[in-house]
């Protein structure tokens, strides 16, 4: 889906504060508010933008471990298999890989007994061959990607 200048201009606002209002987001990007209104309205309905959100200082939260588990799965029974890991409360990410693991998982936990209660609980799944976990030590760049 192709945008242009404005558009652009639009969502990497958005990016940085999804709450400014249409009235600021004009006089920021220096278009006129109706202009805003129709653009958002537009990248909507054409589902560009999906939704507008928070950012969340987690480990705050009390989730100290993130986690990238790779996962391997047997019997091509990948989609189900992915349906089900994402249904995980702690599973904030999920991708099909190309390489020596079927799938990635990203996860946050508050201990380590909940991260291990949730490896077990996935190694445990029918179609799942084998997973590497590897935790996460610090946060070097973690941002949406400007447009």
């Amino acid at each position: 889906m192709n945008i242009d200048k404005i558009d652009s201009e639009i969502l990497n606002r958005l990016i940085q504060n999804s709450r400014l209002s249409y009235k600021q987001l004009a006089k920021k990007s220096k278009i006129s508010t109706n202009t805003v209104f129709h653009r958002i309205h537009k990248m909507l309905k054409q589902g560009l933008i999906k939704n507008f959100s928070v950012e969340l200082d987690y480990e705050k939260l009390g989730y100290e471990l993130t986690t990238v588990i790779d996962i391997r799965f047997k019997g091509g029974r990948i989609p189900q298999m992915e349906a089900k890991i994402s249904k995980i409360p702690n599973v904030f990410a999920l991708y099909d890989t190309a390489g020596h693991f079927d799938a990635v998982v990203l996860a946050r936990f508050k201990s380590r007994k909940e991260l291990d209660n949730v490896i077990k609980k996935i190694q445990t799944f029918e179609f799942v061959d084998r997973t590497q976990t590897r935790l996460v030590l610090r946060t070097v760049k973690e941002e949406p990607l400007k447009i």
